[in-house]
């Protein structure tokens, strides 16, 4: 089952986020800001978290679409922001 993660919203510098309802590990969406993250920009092999590879700022949006866990949703809005830490 493919459910969008709900937005959590990022502190100065955070790295790791946990994801309401956990995963199945292997392929899946991260966006920040909306912005799609390319696989080399995280990790995700637990099943509960998300590791960026570079610290997000204070009030940046994490989000997504994972399979597994949790309620279906609806498909993962894009909102055309790039974060301006991240090299695309």
């Amino acid at each position: 089952m493919m459910r969008q993660i709900n937005p959590i919203i990022s502190e100065m510098d955070q790295t790791v986020f946990e994801v309401p309802g956990g995963y199945v590990p292997g392929p899946l969406i991260v966006t920040v800001n909306g912005v799609i993250l390319q696989p080399g920009d995280f990790t995700a092999t637990d099943g509960r978290t998300v590791r960026l590879v570079t610290g997000l700022g204070e009030g940046d949006e994490v989000g997504g679409i994972v399979w597994g866990g949790g309620s279906p949703v609806g498909p993962c809005p894009l909102y055309g922001q790039t974060p301006s830490h991240l090299t695309l």
